[in-house]
């Protein structure tokens, strides 16, 4: 299975990096780097180990960087679409306006 990271996802995962580089260190970087790689790596395997994303149910949801972000993902016939990433601690609503416009 192929996993395609879409526009907006190479986007917020870009100001993610931005964040990571000012206020974190290297060894919070690297984690979530890691944690890129073993989605990318588990979910193509084992897609539905994944829960459901609980603000939309045709989304699952992936927990990264010692669960400060979200990566937001679904299965489109034999692709993966990762759709967007989403910092922990940003504003929920937010996120929900993005989901409900469909990204």
């Amino acid at each position: 299975m192929k996993v395609i990271f879409s526009d907006l996802a190479i986007e917020t995962l870009s100001e993610i990096v931005e964040f990571l580089l000012i206020n974190w260190t290297e060894k919070e970087i690297s984690v979530m780097e890691n944690d890129i790689e073993s989605f990318v790596q588990n979910v193509q395997a084992q897609f539905k180990i994944y829960p459901i994303s609980k603000y939309d149910k045709n989304l699952r949801e992936a927990l990264i960087g010692n669960k400060q972000a979200k990566i937001f993902f679904e299965k489109v016939g034999e692709e993966i679409h990762v759709l967007l990433f989403w910092p922990n601690k940003r504003n929920p609503e937010k996120l929900i306006t993005f989901l409900k416009n469909k990204l």
